[in-house]
């Protein structure tokens, strides 16, 4: 879907930046979810966090595809 959404000479760029995010998410995620459960006892904040990460990337990539031109097809 990027590579439709965001084709063009910037593609690259965008590409890394989204796998930059993918790579921290994956990196700190289990650590704290772990810390979060040490904490509380539960994984709900853990679990309610990362909604709300998954709905502020959501966001981002709709308000980055507004003008964004569609390869062509």
């Amino acid at each position: 879907m990027a590579a439709e959404l965001f084709a063009g000479r910037r593609f690259g760029a965008i590409y890394g930046v989204m796998n930059l995010g993918n790579g921290l998410g994956a990196a700190i995620g289990p650590w704290f979810g772990g810390v979060v459960h040490d904490m509380t006892g539960s994984y709900r904040l853990a679990f309610l966090t990362a909604m709300g990460f998954c709905a502020v990337a959501a966001l981002c990539f709709w308000v980055g595809t507004r003008g964004a031109r569609r390869a062509p097809e």
